[in-house]
């Protein structure tokens, strides 16, 4: 018998989001290399911008840690193998 449960998952605050990537990041022994990607997203984020180049900068950065270490970023997926990004579809990920 096999069957398959639908769960929606809470979207993780940004905070959460780092927290949380950064204590993979240590575990993984990329901390630094994180800490360089998410400084950069930082400097980005210090004037204002538009919501979809805020989205944008949101992509790059988990692309960045995804091509970095997918396990970063991988607890991110939901049951439709989309990462949510500001209640949007930021990223799909086809896995096959």
């Amino acid at each position: 018998m096999s069957f398959e449960i639908k769960t929606k998952k809470a979207i993780p605050s940004e905070n959460e989001t780092r927290v949380r990537i950064l204590s993979i990041a240590m575990n993984l022994g990329c901390f630094q290399e994180v800490k360089k990607i998410f400084d950069k997203h930082n400097e980005y984020m210090i004037k204002p911008h538009s919501q979809e180049e805020l989205m944008l900068v949101a992509q790059d950065t988990i692309v960045e840690l995804f091509k970095l270490d997918p396990k970063l970023v991988s607890w991110l997926l939901n049951e439709n193998g989309e990462i949510v990004i500001g209640n949007k579809v930021g990223l799909k990920v086809n896995i096959k």
